[in-house]
């Protein structure tokens, strides 16, 4: 029998004796023996006025006609006691109230929404938002805390966390579309596990998935890993920022550099054509497959295709090779490839 000097802060007598009985009802993960975790119970003898100040839920069961009423006993599903006894003692002891972490109030936003503490989830939001405004800025972060307070907050509708937890993450995403810095710190940093969590925010229009990705595609289980290998890719590519083109015969040869999502000459080239010198731009970019062209003036008036390669339309970057001519002219003006 447990000794009272032993006991738990909220099993503790105050004053006259306990009027409700608690009994958590939960899965034991901990146990070392069994693959499959065992249900379990946990009974605390508890006083109905204090749980009813402090939660809608039990205030409820207590004062409705339900049969908690009559019995005075309440069942609550899915709490460990660690959850329980932490989640009360936070709400009734300022001292702890004052010193919880982060990961602290992760474990019990769940609790606390489901058994209406409101009170506690005010109290997570406080400190769950505080973490999020000086954790994001340190670098390294932790990325794993940020993105589950993130999920939470969204979750459970944590207005303060909520707030601070999406603006960390649309910055993530801002530096994807920065062409001209490739930055591994975006949206590439996330994994499948984050992504999961997440899945919610990207199905609201909050997060953006890869382009083209369909609703269904991002309610599939799958998303996460696809959403990952997308960002891996697309980082990958960005990092081939300069091509050098060689082997032509008409002045195309050069470093050319990613501008815009095409490769650009980093100046004007001469091209001979009809027996005359012409001054005109080369770039290479993707026209349903990748195609190198060129104008006179450097404008896009009269551009002229002069090599393709085929089959390259899912590539995210120009291939080295092979580039084919696309008219007898074209023949004539060498065998180019690119070497990256």
């Amino acid at each position: 029998m447990e000794r009272e000097a032993d006991a738990p802060a909220i099993k503790k007598l105050r004053c006259g004796e306990p009027d409700v009985k608690v009994i958590l009802s939960y899965d034991d993960d901990d146990d070392d023996h069994d693959d499959e975790p065992k249900q379990r119970t946990e009974e605390y003898e508890m006083y109905g006025p204090v749980l009813a100040s402090l939660s809608g839920f039990f205030d409820a069961a207590l004062s409705v006609e339900m049969k908690e009423k009559t019995t005075r006993e309440i069942t609550i599903q899915d709490v460990t006691p660690a959850v329980f006894e932490q989640g009360i003692t936070v709400l009734q002891d300022p001292l702890v109230s004052r010193s919880i972490t982060a990961q602290e109030a992760l474990k019990l936003v769940e609790f606390y929404d489901k058994y209406e503490f409101r009170k506690g989830l005010l109290l997570c939001d406080e400190i769950l938002a505080e973490y999020l405004e000086q954790e994001s800025a340190k670098l390294p972060f932790d990325l794993d805390v940020i993105v589950e307070a993130a999920a939470q907050a969204h979750a459970y509708n944590l207005t303060k966390t909520n707030a601070k937890g999406i603006q960390f993450l649309q910055q993530r995403f801002a530096r994807d579309r920065s062409i001209r810095s490739p930055d591994h710190l975006g949206s590439g940093i996330f994994s499948e596990q984050h992504i999961r969590m997440l899945q919610p925010m990207f199905l609201e229009g909050i997060l953006e998935a890869p382009e083209g990705t369909t609703r269904e595609e991002m309610e599939s289980p799958l998303f996460p890993k696809y959403f990952v290998k997308c960002k891996a890719a697309e980082f990958a590519s960005r990092q081939i920022r300069t091509v050098k083109l060689m082997g032509s015969d008409c002045g195309a040869d050069g470093l050319y550099y990613l501008d815009d999502g095409s490769y650009v000459t980093e100046s004007t080239g001469v091209w001979l054509y009809d027996n005359e010198e012409h001054a005109v731009n080369f770039w290479i970019t993707k026209n349903v497959t990748w195609q190198i062209f060129c104008a006179k003036e450097a404008t896009n008036d009269g551009m002229l295709c002069l090599w393709m390669c085929p089959h390259s339309q899912n590539l995210d970057f120009p291939p080295k090779g092979p580039w084919l001519p696309v008219d007898e002219f074209s023949e004539s003006q060498g065998r180019p490839r690119l070497v990256y």
